[in-house]
């Protein structure tokens, strides 16, 4: 398995997605240090390649390998080396297109650290690989995940300012929800975590403040924030 994935391509924020592209994933209850199979399926009709990344709960699932279904897929096609931090990168193009309306694409295995539910442990993300499909003409489609037919809404936006940032720091704003407590991680390209926070609901009805302090080395970094939902995204450390 890569350490990371080779992308098919990237677009801007500014440029739009012309509908959906529902991946299926069936629901499951699982208890403690139990083998957790969760299958997923699409159709490739009309399809020329897809890239996205899958964000896991790592406080509940531990990755242990992926199990590739579809012809012409390998261990290639999938990045793990963030796997410790709940994200996993998925990038492939299809070779052998197929009316089928669905089909199985790759089985993730994981082993439960505690009790849960596929359904709210699990996400389509956008970093460390942008989710998009590409169809033959090159125009995007958005991969939705379906789980037991019902998609996942995708989580409210993270405002993160300046980015990039210099000496005196970043601010990011995380959306409010039920959650009582939320945990950030900052980790480098090569997915150590260089910091770790929890943050109570309180603390963060306002802006959270980084230090400049705690990035080793200007450059790239990711930050995960696990709460009422789960983002990820790019910090950028450069010179003011």
């Amino acid at each position: 398995m890569n350490s990371s994935v080779n992308l098919i391509a990237e677009i801007s924020a500014e440029d739009r997605t012309l509908g959906d592209w529902p991946i299926s994933l069936e629901d499951i209850d699982f208890e403690e240090n139990r083998k957790v199979a969760a299958t997923f399926q699409a159709s490739l009709e009309g399809m020329a390649g897809v890239q996205f990344t899958i964000q896991f709960d790592a406080e509940k699932l531990v990755f242990e390998k992926i199990e590739p279904l579809l012809p012409g897929l390998s261990q290639e096609n999938f990045g793990a080396n963030r796997a410790a931090n709940g994200l996993l990168s998925v990038s492939f193009e299809n070779q052998k297109p197929s009316k089928d309306s669905r089909q199985p694409l790759f089985r993730i295995i994981f082993k439960a650290k505690a009790r849960g539910k596929l359904s709210e442990t699990i996400r389509l993300g956008e970093m460390p690989t942008q989710s998009l499909a590409f169809q033959p003409d090159g125009s995007a489609l958005k991969p939705v995940l379906e789980i037991s037919g019902h998609t996942l809404p995708a989580p409210e936006a993270i405002q993160v300012w300046p980015n990039p940032f210099g000496e005196s720091g970043v601010w990011l704003k995380i959306p409010a929800g039920d959650e009582a407590l939320f945990s950030l991680q900052i980790f480098d390209l090569q997915g150590k975590v260089i910091f770790q926070k929890q943050l109570s609901g309180k603390e963060i009805s306002q802006p959270v403040f980084l230090s400049a302090d705690i990035f080793p080395q200007k450059g790239a970094y990711f930050y995960k924030i696990n709460g009422s939902g789960t983002w990820t995204g790019k910090l950028v450390f450069a010179s003011e």
